[in-house]
């Protein structure tokens, strides 16, 4: 059910619309156990030898070796139709004891991308001694993208009140909401059925063979956690060392994720007025509180005056959005 909400919980529902359209990553530093001491991995499932031992052909792509690997669509089918996953690859600064694969969250956040920013997301120590390899899920990114909606349906979407005051509003928020997932029915085909945790977490274990490692080391993000939980009960055998960070609860529905994921925003906002506060110069006036106040009222107006400039509307769930996009970063 849609329903309105106070200025004062603004950023609450306004997330609807656009928790649909973003992506849950950061950029932090972690350290990373060096692996445990097995010899050797299991080996391959039944059916799955050939994806198993297959050799890729890396190229250098600008800081960092990129290749294609090749995965059952089905994996209850393995001689069906494949798909191509994006790997790349940012070798060590030293001697290498082994891989570091990271995953930045979303679902849909870009591993492949997120890898080639090794600089910034592990320490120096975890640099000298891992290769960082970033794998893009299926259907995402660089590994065959489904590309659900056409930019004007992005900004259509965007531009919806996701704190609908009336029932013409709370219908175009329910009609949209349905047209993102029939988009992605029509778009993406066959993939569509098999785009889970659970297929890609089985494809992150062909991509550890790929990349000659007997155990799997991993830092996870956001739902980079729930994929890193997956696979450690997939492949017990298999882990090395795991860091799963902003563990995103298994057990939680997308509502209540959503929810809590809102309630987190609004700590968020008050420190963002609160630092602003104590900048020089700040463009509002007052503490903490009475910037927050004065954001929020720049919001509500924007819900009844919109503002315009060479076609594109400043409304105030486009502007709500921008401000929790730049949230996320310092």
């Amino acid at each position: 059910m849609v329903r309105s909400v106070s200025t004062k919980n603004s950023l609450v529902g306004l997330l609807g619309i656009s928790l649909a359209l973003s992506s849950c990553g950061f950029l932090g530093s972690q350290e990373v156990a060096a692996p445990s001491a097995r010899a050797s991995a299991a080996p391959a499932p039944a059916g799955l030898e050939e994806f198993y031992s297959q050799e890729v052909a890396w190229r250098n792509c600008g800081g960092a070796d990129c290749a294609q690997i090749t995965v059952p669509v089905d994996y209850a089918n393995p001689g069906g139709p494949t798909t191509k996953l994006a790997i790349t690859k940012v070798k060590a600064n030293g001697e290498p004891i082994g891989s570091l694969f990271v995953n930045p969250g979303g679902p849909g956040g870009s591993a492949f991308d997120y890898a080639k920013a090794a600089d910034y997301i592990v320490t120096p120590d975890v640099r000298n001694n891992y290769d960082i390899v970033g794998v893009d899920p299926r259907g995402v990114a660089h590994s065959s993208p489904i590309e659900c909606l056409t930019d004007q349906q992005r900004d259509d979407i965007l531009e919806a009140d996701g704190t609908p005051d009336t029932p013409q509003e709370q219908q175009l928020v329910i009609e949209l909401t349905a047209e993102i997932g029939k988009s992605c029915k029509d778009k993406a085909g066959d993939l569509l059925a098999h785009m889970g945790t659970i297929d890609a977490a089985r494809d992150l274990d062909i991509a550890r063979a790929v990349v000659k490692d007997p155990v799997f080391n991993y830092l996870g993000k956001s739902y980079g956690s729930a994929l890193g939980i997956v696979y450690s009960q997939l492949f017990p055998q298999n882990v090395g060392r795991m860091v799963l960070d902003g563990i995103l609860p298994p057990d939680l529905g997308l509502e209540q994720v959503s929810k809590e994921q809102a309630e987190s925003f609004e700590v968020a906002f008050e420190d963002f007025a609160a630092d602003c506060a104590n900048q020089s110069p700040c463009p509002f006036i007052g503490d903490g509180p009475s910037i927050a106040k004065q954001l929020r009222a720049w919001l509500q107006t924007l819900d009844s005056e919109p503002l315009t400039f060479e076609g594109r509307v400043l409304n105030e769930p486009v502007a709500t959005y921008a401000l929790l996009s730049y949230l996320y970063f310092p």
